[in-house]
């Protein structure tokens, strides 16, 4: 084996996309990890899911016939997800699934068969705490049916990636802080913690709203994260332009400490 086919054989490539059902279309990036570190391919929107599925590399870097199609990550826009806490007794499987499914029926908007769900048991005192993700089946179906059949995939809520990028890029510390996230039509705020997410909630920012009533509801989704929210660190992520820069003002004359990352 030559040098240069070794260099193309340790060429790993991955896929993510960021799909909103609401808006039907996505942002997709394309992404090589090799010897010199993680390289951006292609960053670019998407509307036909088929299509931009088809044009995926192999997972080696190679032609398609080398290997199978690059594996593919796909988060869920937050307005379709749902989180939710409580407590589960400390007992094992299958006993453990059923305690969750009985008690996500008594929150969650339509019943268990009709929801996906994903959750992570958490160990406690007096009680384990259960973080639970859930989304509409029909729209994860809906995303799922616009990908080819044969096309390898898993899906999370964008949430999931948003943390996961942040402890990356800011190695931040172990304690518990809240990351905040922005855009035109609304705030993500998720509650972290050793790179666990322990709650999230999201808030619609319909510009049609006074300021003081998009600050109420701030206020009101971050004390729903955890009794003590007023004594976490607020981080927000910056995007390039910020919408709702009076907000964090706000934010900072209630006694939240808010940082910029």
């Amino acid at each position: 084996m030559t040098d240069q086919t070794k260099q193309t054989a340790s060429v790993k490539i991955s896929a993510g996309l960021l799909w909103s059902a609401a808006q039907n279309r996505g942002q997709a990036v394309l992404l090589s990890k090799g010897s010199e570190g993680l390289r951006c391919l292609a960053l670019e929107t998407v509307t036909d899911l088929g299509q931009w599925a088809g044009r995926l590399p192999s997972a080696s870097g190679g032609g398609k016939e080398e290997s199978a199609p690059v594996s593919l990550v796909v988060g869920l826009d937050s307005s379709h997800v749902g989180f939710y806490v409580f407590e589960v007794p400390t007992i094992q499987e299958p006993q453990l699934t059923a305690i969750v499914h009985t008690q996500a029926e008594s929150c969650l908007p339509l019943s268990v068969d009709a929801m996906r769900m994903a959750w992570r048991v958490d160990p406690g005192q007096p009680a384990d705490r259960c973080v639970l993700a859930a989304v509409r089946g029909e729209v994860y179906q809906q995303t799922l049916s616009r990908l080819p059949e044969t096309q390898t995939l898993s899906m999370a809520p964008d949430a999931v990636g948003l943390i996961a990028c942040w402890h990356e890029c800011y190695q931040s510390s172990r304690q518990k802080t809240v990351v905040l996230y922005f855009t035109v039509e609304e705030a993500l705020a998720v509650l972290t913690e050793s790179r666990r997410i322990l709650n999230a909630v999201r808030v619609d920012m319909d510009p049609q709203q006074t300021r003081r009533l998009l600050i109420g509801d701030l206020l009101q989704a971050l004390h729903s994260l955890s009794p003590d929210i007023r004594q976490t660190d607020l981080f927000l992520m910056e995007t390039g332009s910020d919408p709702h820069a009076d907000l964090l003002e706000e934010l900072e004359k209630e006694g939240f400490h808010v940082h910029r990352s």
